[in-house]
Parts: structure tokens; C-alpha cells; sequence
């Protein structure tokens, strides 16, 4: 995890870039406070899951349950 301040992030943008492609969530802060956050493509769906532990009660096997809603959406069988 990177942290830039909104002014660093618009003049280093490249270098910051870079970070993400090598797989670091950028932090931005304005005045001190964190205000928005970069994620790599890579980890979108970890950052969503982990900003729901606490929320989901059970040990939920999400690939296993997007495979089985898309194959229920397009009707697919084994």
C-alpha cells in the first residue's frame, strides 16, 4: 500500500502507475485525510471481499458462487 497526497499524485501520475502495475493500492489524501483509493485490476474483487468481512457470517467460497450464478444466468450444465 502507497499513500500520495493529491498533488503528488498529479505530478508523479507515471510513477504512481507504475506502483499499481506492480501491485500496490495507491491512498490518497487531501489535507490529511484519506480521501480515495487506487486498486490494481488484479485485487478489485479481494478489496471488495475484504471490506465486507464482518459482514458475511459464513466461510462463502466466492468463485465457486459467481460460477454457479453465471451458469444459472446462461443455463449452462456440466
Amino acid at each position: 500500500m502507497v499513500f500520495a497526497t493529491e498533488q503528488e499524485l498529479k505530478t508523479n501520475l507515471e510513477y504512481y502507475l507504475n506502483e499499481m502495475t506492480a501491485g500496490n493500492e495507491i491512498i490518497i489524501e487531501r489535507n490529511g485525510e484519506q480521501i480515495g483509493r487506487l486498486v490494481p485490476q488484479g485485487k478489485v474483487m479481494q478489496s471488495l471481499t475484504e471490506s465486507l468481512r464482518g459482514f458475511i457470517k459464513e466461510n462463502i467460497d466466492f468463485d465457486k458462487e459467481r460460477e454457479k450464478i453465471l451458469r444459472e444466468k446462461y443455463e449452462l450444465t456440466d
